[in-house]
């Protein structure tokens, strides 16, 4: 668990730290900040709208990496809630619930969907195989007909000869 938290904050960390330097600009641009750094290039009146879009993409950005955390938070804490009803069911201390008959209606349902995916292969392969067969008679009948039609020229004048 630990391993896949580490690993995607590792990935979230490149996004984390360019929006940390774009914050640190929009700081030093309002003059607006909790640090204190060495260089401050307060932004002129005419670099408003584009300031105030930079602030609205922070924002953004701030926000998703919020959600980002909350839900690193909560999945922690559903797989800690796992972790220990499985310590549980492995010390003896909780008893392995009984599968009830709604359960296996679900199990029933999932076993009925299989058959019926089985079935439509089934019948798809059916139905190619009666395709297959279906040209071959075509081509089989052209094939008589062509036969029929030479016998018919060909079989009075050897009968005459």
């Amino acid at each position: 668990m630990s391993v896949f938290v580490s690993e995607y904050g590792a990935l979230m960390e490149p996004e984390r730290q360019a929006l940390d330097v774009r914050v640190r600009e929009l700081e030093a641009k309002t003059g607006m900040s909790a640090h204190i750094f060495d260089e401050s290039q307060r932004a002129a009146a005419t670099e408003h709208n584009a300031l105030l879009k930079d602030l609205h993409v922070c924002e953004g950005l701030l926000a998703f990496f919020e959600r980002t955390v909350q839900f690193q938070v909560g999945w922690i804490e559903w797989l800690q809630a796992q972790h220990a009803v499985l310590n549980q069911y492995r010390f003896g201390t909780c008893e392995i619930p009984k599968i009830v008959p709604a359960e296996r209606l679900v199990e029933e349902e999932i076993v009925a969907n299989l058959i019926a995916q089985n079935d439509s292969r089934t019948n798809i392969a059916i139905a190619d195989a009666s395709r297959r067969i279906a040209f071959e008679t075509k081509r089989d009948s052209d094939a008589m007909k062509t036969i029929a039609a030479l016998t018919m020229a060909f079989l009075p004048a050897t009968f005459v000869a």
